[in-house]
């Protein structure tokens, strides 16, 4: 399987900026794989998750995802 590294970039209260650093078992220049990922805190509640994928080196898709807790 592949080892993804990320490094944090960036980091507020609100929000933590990672960043792929290095990818075993991934070529990174031509294969799919996950390059940028951001975490906001919206609230003590809720955060947002938004996901950058690349692929060729460029940037193919973003995915977000919302969680939030359940009490």
């Amino acid at each position: 399987g592949n080892q993804p590294r990320m490094t944090l970039e960036a980091a507020s209260e609100k929000q933590m900026d990672f960043m792929l650093v290095e990818g075993k078992g991934i070529d990174s220049a031509t294969e799919p794989h996950m390059q940028a990922v951001t975490i906001s805190f919206v609230d003590k509640d809720n955060l947002t998750q938004e996901c950058t994928m690349f692929e060729g080196g460029k940037e193919k898709a973003k995915n977000t995802m919302k969680l939030a807790r359940v009490r």
